[in-house]
């Protein structure tokens, strides 16, 4: 962890822990953001829409150590940015709901 700088980490930290504890609601207490649907394969899609909240930004955590290590740091931080926002977005669904 050392070839990464402190600032970085602490901007995807946030990506990982948020997830892991909004993921228990999104996996199985019935949040719904996009609603349902009559038709059953619809009612599949929009689930599996919801569960984007909590796998884009653990998956833009790992892009972005990846990316770091490529030496692409704008890519990076950007990826790191909009996991963030996913997350923040995701905590305040939840609020909503």
């Amino acid at each position: 962890m050392n070839q990464y700088p402190k600032w970085l980490l602490a901007l995807l930290f946030p990506s990982v822990i948020i997830p892991i504890f909004t993921m228990i609601f999104y996996l199985f207490g019935g949040v719904r953001p996009f609603g349902s649907s009559p038709h059953w394969l619809a009612d599949i899609l929009l689930y599996l829409l919801t569960q984007l909240f909590w796998i884009v930004p653990v998956l833009s955590f790992f892009v972005a150590l990846f990316l770091w290590g490529w030496i692409r740091e704008k890519a990076a931080i950007a990826t790191g940015v909009f996991g963030l926002a996913v997350s923040i977005t995701s905590v305040v669904i939840l609020l909503m709901a």
